[in-house]
């Protein structure tokens, strides 16, 4: 029987290896990557050789490689680190990828303009996400590709599951960590957003911007450190799960707030 299980796995790498982990309890027949179609072959090569795939993806498509880095590191983990006996496919369109970059450089324009001004410009913002392209022809290619039991792998917010489910297919969502979401992917994976909605999650999300992760090295860095001062318990629940513990300046300031 074909069964679909969708991962929404956010785009940080610290929860690749909890995805890697499920994938060796539930065995897929079939496992798809939000990457570009047809490049698997040279992806993997890359990953066997010890080198990020996100380099010859980049050459490929034109895109930068960083759209890309949390998708190739799952696909790095899973060749490097894990014995994947399934077929491996990628179902991302070049069309829609080229379509979200060009939304993501609007919304990074958009929020410069709150950084610098201290003004959202609310009205933009609700014509962008107006306008987002819907990528139902990614999640037709995987409807006609799945096999057996199938892994989708999509980031934190996905409509994957409902676009499937209208498919008639046979559908469960997998999360592999607790996730708090950042205000910005909170706002987009709201379906009708207010103007009250965008005010307050681009100035949350600017002040994520200016206080986290313009001072760390990388996005995971910047999350946890955001996670830490801005949700102290859903930080000490997140520790516990990737089995780290959290540090004592959480734990009291956890029991203050709350």
């Amino acid at each position: 029987m074909q069964r679909i299980v969708v991962a929404e796995v956010p785009r940080l790498k610290t929860y690749a290896p909890l995805l890697v982990k499920a994938m060796a309890s539930l065995r897929p027949d079939t496992v798809l990557l939000p990457l570009p179609r047809g490049l698997e072959k040279e992806a993997v090569e890359e990953a066997l050789s010890g080198r990020d795939p996100s380099g010859v993806i980049s050459e490929r498509t034109g895109l930068p490689f960083l759209i890309f880095s949390y998708a190739t590191h799952i696909l790095f983990l899973l060749v490097r680190e894990s014995r994947l006996e399934a077929e491996l496919l990628f179902y991302r369109s070049l069309e829609n990828l080229y379509e979200d970059f060009r939304a993501s450089v609007e919304a990074v324009s958009l929020l410069a303009i709150t950084l610098t001004t201290g003004r959202v410009p609310v009205e933009r913002w609700l014509r962008l996400l107006s306008l987002a392209k819907s990528v139902s022809g990614d999640y037709a290619f995987v409807a006609n590709r799945a096999r057996g039991l199938t892994l989708l792998v999509c980031s934190w917010g996905s409509n994957a599951h409902r676009y499937l489910k209208q498919l008639g297919l046979e559908v469960s969502v997998l999360r592999v960590a607790p996730y708090v979401p950042l205000p910005l992917e909170a706002l987009l994976a709201m379906e009708k957003p207010s103007p009250e909605d965008v005010e307050r999650l681009v100035r949350e999300h600017a002040k994520f911007v200016s206080e986290y992760l313009v001072v760390s090295r990388d996005l995971d860095e910047a999350y946890l450190k955001w996670l830490e001062r801005e949700r102290p318990r859903d930080y000490a629940r997140l520790m516990r799960v990737l089995a780290l513990p959290a540090s004592r300046d959480v734990q009291l300031r956890g029991e203050k707030r709350y």
